[in-house]
């Protein structure tokens, strides 16, 4: 190979490494957002719950499934906005999946999946509305906001 053809590769070569530098700089600059939890956002409405005062509900349940509803990590919970008047509790569970028509995996209906649950139960003798908020993080880069408005009787 002659000197032009050397100049010209090692030109190219200084290009494509200044090329990697500046992708690296822009990249230390802005992360990229796919290797972040998507931010949790409020997911829908907050939920309606009812409870007798004193008694423990089981609130929700939460799973992450696979195509072939298995699940082999339960999601993460953050109680975001304690309630007022009573407590959440979270607990590993196993639980049917339940998920509404439409769903995705609305075809797992029925079958037994590892879960969490989420329990609330109101103070002593506590009469009237609660609420609270939670985040869940799916551990598939999602993270959810669900609110819970909780009437006490």
């Amino acid at each position: 190979m002659g000197r032009l053809g050397k100049s010209i590769m090692a030109g190219a070569a200084a290009g494509a490494l200044l090329t990697l530098i500046a992708a690296e700089a822009r990249s230390q600059e802005n992360p990229a957002t796919e290797a972040k939890p998507k931010a949790a956002a409020e997911t829908h409405t907050p939920f309606r719950r009812n409870v007798f005062t004193g008694n423990e509900m089981l609130m929700a349940v939460f799973n992450t499934l696979a195509s072939d509803c298995s699940a082999v990590v339960r999601p993460d919970v953050r109680v975001v906005t304690p309630p007022a008047n009573g407590v959440v509790r979270f607990d590993a569970i196993i639980a049917a999946v339940e998920r509404p028509p439409g769903d995705i995996r609305a075809v797992c209906n029925g079958k037994r999946a590892i879960s969490v649950g989420i329990f609330y139960k109101s103070n002593k003798e506590f009469v009237g509305a609660d609420h609270a908020a939670l985040e869940i993080d799916f551990r598939q880069g999602f993270v959810g906001r669900f609110s819970y408005d909780i009437e006490v009787r």
